[in-house]
C-alpha cells in the first residue's frame, strides 16, 4: 500500500453545502478505490497487528 492522496479542501464546514456535481464526483472517485475481500482484509489487519501491536 502506498500513500493516499488527500485534498486540502475542508468538506465539513458548516453552512457550505456540496453541489450535486461535487457530491457525485466524490462518489465516483471513491468507487474507483481499492476494494478487498474479507480474507484479504483479515490478512492485512493481521500483518499490521504483528508489526505494530505489542
Amino acid at each position: 500500500m502506498g500513500k493516499t492522496k488527500t485534498s486540502k479542501k475542508n468538506l465539513i464546514i458548516s453552512g457550505a453545502p456540496l453541489s450535486d456535481d461535487e457530491f457525485k464526483n466524490m462518489i465516483r472517485d471513491a468507487e474507483k478505490g481499492p476494494f478487498f475481500s474479507m480474507q484479504e482484509t483479515t490478512q492485512i489487519i493481521a500483518k499490521w497487528k504483528s508489526k505494530y501491536a505489542k
